[in-house]
């Protein structure tokens, strides 16, 4: 078996220290960005988030991905995490053409946004707008879409 940065997390999580885990984690989302065809997000560590929280990508600062401290959490619940909001930056940057789907396939973008019911009209007038509805019914569509 090939001994790959997830396989080296997975196995020897236990073992490392905080350090080596910041870096493997963040080796990872590399990786992921490089198979996705989209710029990697640097981890920034934010030890004030909420223990029911594993990470988060903000579109007011779309460069990182935000995320708790590796240690109050197992292996596998940071992997999730770091691929889940890795997802986000993807459709970030397809919504803002810095990427495609190419991840799919060959594949009419209307279409797969049709069918995961994502309305990319809907993110155009929240880019506009700070209405709390607008935005809640952006996050709700987009959450549907990643955990597709």
């Amino acid at each position: 078996m090939k001994n790959t940065t997830l396989i080296n997390l997975l196995h020897y999580w236990d073992e490392l220290s905080y350090k080596e885990k910041i870096n493997l984690l963040q080796r990872f989302e590399e990786e992921n960005s490089a198979i996705q065809k989209r710029m990697p997000r640097e981890l920034i560590i934010n030890p004030n988030m909420e223990d029911n929280v594993g990470g988060m990508f903000s579109y007011d600062n779309p460069d990182v991905i935000f995320f708790p401290n590796p240690e109050s959490h197992n292996c596998l619940i940071n992997v999730n995490s770091i691929i889940h909001e890795g997802y986000h930056a993807y459709i970030f940057d397809h919504l803002t053409d810095k990427c495609d789907l190419t991840l799919y396939g060959n594949l009419n973008t209307l279409d797969f946004y049709k069918e995961k019911r994502y309305d990319r009209r809907l993110h155009k007038m929240c880019s506009h707008n700070d209405e709390d509805d607008l935005l809640f019914n952006l996050f709700s569509m987009e959450e549907n879409l990643v955990r597709k």
